[in-house]
C-alpha cells in the first residue's frame, strides 16, 4: 500500500487491498491486517475519490480499533469520519475517546493528535468556543504532514482560525 500511495499507483493499491482481503479470509481476527486494508483503501480513495470505498474503509478501521483498543485507532476512525465521510459530529465521540485513552495511558503525542482533529471537527460544526478551549491545552508541535492534513480537512475560510488556534509550529 505504501508503494502505491508513494507513486500514485491506484492499481498497486487495489492489488494491496485484494491481498489483505484474501489474508483476512484466513485470519479475520488480525487487527493489523484490517488496518493495512483500510490504509490501502484510504490511499486508493485519496487518488480515485471513489465513494464506494468509504464503507469498506470505515468497516476495516472500526474492526481494527475493536481488536486493538489503543487511542491511535480511535483517532484514525475520527479522522476518517472527518476527511472521508464528512461527519464531524460522529467524529467528536471517537476523538474524545482517543483523548481519554491517551490521557489515561500517558500518551501526550496521541492526545495532541486526537485533540487537533477534534479542533477541526469543532470548527466544522461551528463550535468555535469548544475549539478554542480545547486548543488552549494543545501546545505540542505538529509535524508538517499532520498540520497539512488538518488544514486540508477545513474549508479555506476556516483555515486561518485553525492556524491561530493551534499556533502552528511545524517541525
Amino acid at each position: 500500500a505504501a508503494e502505491g500511495a508513494r507513486t500514485g499507483n491506484t492499481k498497486a493499491l487495489a492489488r494491496a487491498a485484494a491481498r489483505w482481503r484474501r489474508y483476512l479470509k484466513l485470519d479475520p481476527g488480525d487487527a493489523i491486517a484490517h488496518y493495512r486494508l483500510s490504509e490501502a483503501l484510504y490511499y486508493g480513495h485519496a487518488l480515485s475519490r471513489d465513494p464506494l470505498l468509504i464503507p469498506e474503509i470505515d468497516a476495516a478501521l472500526r474492526r481494527s480499533r475493536d481488536l486493538i483498543a489503543r487511542p491511535v485507532m480511535w483517532s484514525f476512525v475520527g479522522k476518517s469520519m472527518i476527511t472521508l465521510e464528512r461527519r464531524p459530529r460522529a467524529a467528536v465521540r471517537e476523538l474524545k475517546e482517543a483523548m481519554r485513552l491517551a490521557e489515561a495511558g500517558g500518551d501526550a503525542n496521541e492526545r495532541a493528535r486526537a485533540g487537533a482533529w477534534l479542533v477541526v471537527a469543532y470548527l466544522q460544526l461551528g463550535r468555535e468556543q469548544d475549539a478554542a478551549q480545547l486548543a488552549a491545552g494543545l501546545r505540542a508541535p505538529y509535524p508538517r504532514s499532520v498540520y497539512d492534513q488538518l488544514r486540508a480537512a477545513l474549508p479555506a475560510e476556516l483555515r486561518p482560525r485553525l492556524e491561530e488556534l493551534l499556533r502552528e509550529r511545524p517541525r
